[in-house]
C-alpha cells in the first residue's frame, strides 16, 4: 500500500490520538510533558505531523518504536 505525506500525518497524528487515550493524557498535559504549546498537539492530532524528528521524540516519550506511530 502506498502512502503520500499528507495520508501518513493524518496516521501519525490518529494513533497519537490513541496514544493520548490509552496513557490517559490530555492534549494539554501532553503538551506541557513534551515541552510544546497545546496548539502544536492540536496541529498534530488533526493530521499535522510529518517531521521523521519529531515523530521519533513523540515515540520516545511513550518509549514505542516510531513505526507503531506511523502504522
Amino acid at each position: 500500500m502506498e502512502h503520500n505525506i499528507q495520508d501518513l500525518g493524518l496516521i501519525a497524528g490518529a494513533n497519537l490520538k490513541r496514544l493520548l487515550k490509552e496513557q490517559q493524557l490530555t492534549q494539554e498535559g501532553f503538551a506541557e510533558g513534551y515541552g510544546v504549546d497545546v496548539r502544536t498537539v492540536r496541529r498534530w492530532v488533526k493530521g499535522n505531523l510529518y517531521d521523521l524528528r519529531q515523530l521519533q521524540q513523540i515515540a520516545a516519550y511513550f518509549n514505542i518504536d516510531v513505526l507503531a506511530i506511523l502504522s
